[in-house]
């Protein structure tokens, strides 16, 4: 007789957002997997419907309070490649700087708190600072680091103010960028240090193969100004991204879910490092090297230590761009453009992977078309997938076992639930 049963998580914890997991097991394989997310639906493309050109970037921000600066960030550039804006040099490297902000403190949000007390038996990051005050000490002045990043560049922590089409309303002070160089110098030795601490926890011996999708860069490891690659198929055409990209919805969810090729794909840390480890910094690669942990690597728990290891290099490459700032003649700039019929796409790197605006808008600038496609959204089935191919590893062990089993896995790809629920089919007509 085959033995069954049935796993419910009924609330995620140290994830943002809510969301709940249904499994059901036969001889300890999983054959019924939903991941299901029951925040109500946000609609994002329909709320930006009938809105002007330069209320789009603003609006977008207000998806994510984690990610606004990557949804304002990626609104822009989407806007200006259907306007034909071209910005500066001082514009495109200020902007790199305010998504480094947000990389850093979002990945040591989910790297340090979310994710590694499962590795040191803690039951939350608070409970860590018993046993590990320093690292925790550290944690926490990266991740305001990455805050204070954003207050100066973008005006303020939370929904950048200062970037605007074109280029930036307000200019930071020299003073606020060589107190910030301060700041990264003073870090960065530890931000180094996580990297040796992060490569020595025992995370579960699982791997998977599947499909990395991230921006590819040249010669330098790229957020914002790359194209679109997969692993399995090399660089992809972004104005095609609606025949690589299958979106849908499952029926258990309010969260949309993306699959290539009839199968799920991995967006994220671990996908950027996949495809451009050998872009890392040279001292933060020597510390990676010494871990003994090889990239490309197929272990989805891997994903923390992939987002560490980019707040390193992140560390060395915000010193780069402050020591350039220092040396430049900064200046407020007037970008004119005409407002014309067109139609702009564009993907940046979120902190959890890529993240894709489409805009149409016609003659006065109007949005006729949007569609949004999020980090969370493209993972959502190849997390099911992941838990497809865990589960045969998780017999013998009880339920309670395997649901902080499940549960750390999820936790891996850190999810972020409220950017993900939006529908697919929405036809509003604008007036």
């Amino acid at each position: 007789m085959k033995m069954k049963q049935s796993i419910a998580i009924d609330h995620f914890t140290r994830v943002e957002g809510h969301g709940r997991l249904f499994l059901e097991l036969e001889d300890g394989e999983a054959k019924n997997v939903q991941l299901s997310i029951f925040e109500g639906p946000r609609l994002f493309e329909a709320f930006l419907k009938g809105r002007k050109y330069d209320e789009v970037p603003p609006l977008v921000s207000r998806i994510c309070g984690i990610c606004s600066a990557s949804h304002i960030l990626t609104g822009l550039e989407t806007v200006e490649n259907a306007m034909d804006i071209q910005v500066s040099d001082q514009t495109r490297l200020l902007r790199e700087l305010l998504d480094i902000g947000e990389i850093v403190q979002s990945n040591v949000l989910h790297a340090c708190f979310l994710a590694l007390p499962d590795y040191l038996g803690a039951p939350s990051a608070i409970a860590l600072a018993d046993n590990h005050k320093e690292l925790v000490k550290t944690s926490l002045e990266l991740k305001d680091l990455g805050n204070n990043i954003a207050r100066i560049v973008g005006g303020r922590a939370v929904h950048p103010i200062t970037t605007k089409i074109g280029g930036f309303s307000k200019i930071p002070s020299k003073n606020s960028l060589e107190a910030l160089e301060n700041s990264f110098k003073n870090l960065k030795d530890r931000a180094l240090n996580l990297v040796e601490v992060f490569g020595s926890l025992k995370y579960p011996d699982f791997e998977r193969e599947t499909d990395y999708v991230a921006l590819k860069g040249d010669k330098k490891y790229e957020f914002l100004d790359a194209p679109l690659a997969s692993s399995k198929e090399g660089i992809l055409e972004l104005s095609k991204y609606k025949e690589y990209i299958e979106e849908y919805t499952p029926p258990y969810s309010n969260s949309k879910a993306c699959k290539r090729n009839g199968k799920g794909f991995m967006a994220g840390a671990l996908s950027r490092m996949n495809l451009n480890h050998d872009l890392i910094d040279d001292e933060v690669k020597s510390l990676v090297e010494r871990t003994g942990i090889e990239f490309p690597n197929k272990n989805p728990y891997l994903i923390s230590f992939a987002q560490i290891i980019e707040v390193a290099h992140l560390i060395k490459r915000g010193i780069e761009i402050l020591e350039e700032l220092k040396n430049t003649e900064l200046k407020p700039e007037k970008n004119s453009f005409k407002i014309k019929e067109g139609e702009g796409i564009a993907v940046t790197e979120a902190p959890r992977g890529a993240l894709l605006h489409h805009y149409k808008f016609d003659d006065k600038g109007i949005v006729e078309y949007a569609n949004i496609i999020t980090p969370t959204c493209m993972n959502n089935r190849n997390i099911e997938e992941d838990i497809i191919a865990y589960t045969p590893q998780l017999q013998g062990k009880t339920e309670e076992e395997i649901t902080f089993e499940l549960h750390k896995l999820i936790r891996a790809y850190d999810p972020c639930i409220s950017c993900s629920t939006h529908t697919l089919q929405i036809d509003l007509k604008s007036k």
